[in-house]
């Protein structure tokens, strides 16, 4: 992957996104009651209990980590970002709402949309899935004193 992604390319409003029903097969249905909404919270908490979704529901992303396991880290990173890119909506949460969603049920949302943080725990359960070293990074931007994007 020559070109460096911009935020902007996925943050930056409703984008057509691929239609994907034959990766279901990858995805079990999540239960009504594995949503984690927190109300808000700070950085240092929301990224915490990212880690923990992300080892609670590592399960999640087993199947479809396979299938993107390609010969060379840079090619298998390269499939995920399409992966997630072309399949799932980006949508900001609803102000004063921090949903932190396992990859199922990111999966089964994937038309209405997920942020940065929900994307983020769907990347790292993959990379934790493929034994690929990876953190989360948080950032603000311009003059704000708020974090505001969480990235892997």
């Amino acid at each position: 992957m020559s070109e460096r992604v911009n935020i902007q390319d996925i943050s930056a409003g409703y984008r057509p996104i691929v239609e994907g029903r034959k990766y279901n097969r990858f995805f079990d249905e999540p239960e009504s009651t594995d949503r984690i909404i927190l109300d808000n919270g700070d950085v240092d908490d929301t990224v915490k209990l990212m880690k923990k979704v992300v080892w609670k529901y590592i399960d999640d992303t087993k199947r479809i980590a396979g299938e993107l396991h390609s010969g060379s880290l840079m090619q298998t990173c390269h499939n995920i970002w399409n992966f997630l890119y072309n399949h799932i909506q980006y949508r900001l949460d609803k102000k004063g709402v921090e949903q932190l969603r396992r990859p199922c049920r990111s999966w089964a949302e994937r038309k209405q949309g997920i942020d940065c943080d929900c994307f983020s725990i769907f990347v790292s359960s993959i990379l934790i899935n493929l034994h690929i070293p990876h953190s989360f990074r948080i950032t603000k931007y311009g003059s704000s004193d708020v974090f505001q994007h969480v990235y892997v």
